[in-house]
């Protein structure tokens, strides 16, 4: 997998990249201007990692967009910082868990 971040302080490199893969100029446009602190574009991907990455982004609140073998993924840095916390949560189990 390869990722890219993007300029996430204007919209004009997430279009690109978007019009790059096959988008439209206006649908490209209005999905770039929608797309908000945090971007980045994931290529190389697998579907696995593609749909794990759409699961991802709609617990998350974050902006997924994707295509065969990519994916656009923006967040706000609030949603980025929730996620990693419940990421923490879920891949690390917990030392002062007990059985019941």
């Amino acid at each position: 997998m390869r990722l890219t971040p993007l300029a996430a302080h204007t919209p004009e490199a997430v279009r690109a990249a978007l019009a790059a893969r096959g988008w439209d100029t206006q649908p490209a446009w209005f999905a770039a201007t929608g797309m908000q602190a945090l971007v980045v574009l994931l290529e190389e991907i697998t579907e696995a990692e593609r749909e794990a990455l759409v699961r991802w982004g709609a617990k998350a609140g974050a902006d997924v967009l994707t295509g065969e073998g990519w994916a656009l993924v923006g967040a706000p840095a609030s949603a980025r910082s929730t996620s990693r916390s419940r990421a923490r949560g879920c891949t690390r189990p917990s030392s002062s868990r007990t059985a019941a």
